[in-house]
């Protein structure tokens, strides 16, 4: 069984922002104030909506009508959020970064809640069995972020074509292809909303042999990046991002130095 199980899904026609609940409507409104200058979006689910797609197993233990809020990083991120991030604290101090700037962003965004429960839940998060809380590519496929395309959704004959082991998803963003990230969720505890309208995520690889070359790209070649590229993009990671992604984990103390380098001196930090 992959990570993403996604069964049956519901695909509902589009409904604009302004028949969302008022109360719904006016939290999206004030996330996106908050989160789009970061580089981050921002897309609204229902539980119940990522509940019916997944096993039991991976379900999320609230009522079906909860409103939670799911964030995906855009290519500027790097520059918007994770570098000022980078320069607020000494490489020393930072064992995984990227994972230190979402925990960040998420903490930050949860004290604009006070009055509200929340609860955080972020992509990388794993309960003791090592099974993840959320099934991040599910998430954002429900909430419209991303469109998800996975092999069980193919034809008998695609599948059937060898491949070395069993193919993960891949979810694929309108506008950034795969150059983006989903990075967590926040779910409002209080916050209910039974009719709250749904997006469709944007099916932009609708050729079945299009799907699979991407998902053979993004399973077999992820190092080389060609997934990312299966469709025009607006906006691709800078070259600097690439460059910290594509180093592995234990070797980029290297990079985060001539990152502080480059932007205190664009920034005159000291």
């Amino acid at each position: 069984m992959g990570l993403d199980v996604l069964e049956n899904v519901h695909v509902p026609k589009t409904f604009p922002s302004t028949e969302y609940s008022a109360e719904v409507h006016a939290l999206l409104s004030k996330l996106k104030l908050l989160v789009e200058p970061q580089g981050f979006e921002v897309y609204p689910f229902l539980i119940g909506w990522y509940n019916e797609t997944v096993e039991e197993v991976f379900q999320l233990k609230y009522p079906e009508d909860t409103v939670a809020f799911l964030f995906i990083s855009t290519p500027s991120m790097f520059e918007k959020a994770f570098v000022p991030f980078v320069l607020k604290h000494e490489i020393e101090e930072l064992r995984d970064p990227i994972d230190q700037c979402m925990l960040n962003f998420f903490r930050n965004l949860v004290k604009e809640f006070a009055e509200q429960q929340v609860d955080m839940i972020h992509d990388f998060e794993l309960h003791p069995n090592k099974r993840p809380k959320i099934l991040a590519q599910t998430a954002a496929h429900v909430s419209g972020a991303a469109f998800l395309y996975r092999m069980q959704n193919l034809s008998l004959e695609l599948r059937a074509s060898p491949t070395p082991k069993r193919m993960m998803g891949l979810c694929l963003h309108p506008k950034y292809g795969g150059w983006f990230a989903i990075r967590g969720c926040i779910v409002l505890k209080d916050l209910h909303c039974p009719d709250l309208p749904r997006l469709d995520p944007i099916d932009i690889l609708t050729a079945p042999v299009d799907q699979m070359k991407a998902l053979e790209l993004f399973n077999f070649h992820w190092r080389d990046s060609r997934f990312r590229d299966v469709v025009s993009v607006e906006e691709r990671y800078s070259k600097d991002q690439q460059l910290y992604f594509n180093t592995p984990p234990g070797q980029r103390k290297h990079i985060l130095a001539d990152i502080r380098k480059k932007y205190s001196a664009q920034l005159g930090s000291p």
